[in-house]
């Protein structure tokens, strides 16, 4: 995930958190400067303790199936990377923020919408470098997670509820003061 797509997530976090979804970003590397950067300009001053290293690269590697996937050099002279960093490049100067070459960049990212559970919701591997999710997809994910989240924890309260699914008491017979007695 580059940037300009963390940063047009991040605009959108209010919408998430009133789904009751937590945002989260996973970066590869650590280098202080970048992430002191990153945060305040593209993710946001109070998001800092939700954003986690994955030094194994776990995360990239789960949106690769197995492997981490990477593009090379040959990579940048495609029309649809040349695209994307114009875009990238205008977006960024638009709202302040700036691009760099600095740390490992081949390895290619993505985003994931997980439900209550870790049953993936969404999932958008990059293809190419600048390659973004939808985010009104995203959005709907979110929001389909979330309504299944609430959907378990309304039922959950129903079965912790005592009544049964014909509206009476699920209690025993005993437990009602009955004689005992069994039809």
């Amino acid at each position: 995930m580059c940037r300009e797509e963390a940063h047009r997530l991040f605009a959108r976090k209010k919408e998430l958190d009133a789904t009751g979804v937590r945002l989260l970003c996973v970066v590869k590397e650590a280098i202080p400067e970048q992430i002191d950067q990153f945060v305040p300009k593209y993710w946001g001053e109070e998001s800092d303790s939700d954003l986690y290293l994955d030094e194994e690269l776990q995360f990239f590697k789960f949106l690769g199936g197995g492997e981490e996937q990477s593009k090379g050099l040959f990579a940048l002279a495609s029309s649809a990377v040349r695209s994307a960093n114009s875009r990238a490049g205008a977006y960024l100067k638009s709202v302040g923020g700036d691009s760099n070459l600095t740390g490992e960049g081949w390895i290619l990212g993505g985003l994931l919408v997980v439900r209550p559970g870790g049953e993936v919701e969404y999932q958008h591997a990059e293809s190419t470098f600048g390659d973004m999710a939808d985010l009104d997809e995203v959005m709907r994910a979110a929001q389909s997670a979330s309504d299944i989240a609430n959907m378990a924890e309304m039922n959950r309260a129903w079965k912790n509820s005592g009544i049964n699914d014909d509206g009476g008491s699920s209690s025993s017979p005993s437990e009602e003061g009955s004689s005992g007695d069994e039809f």
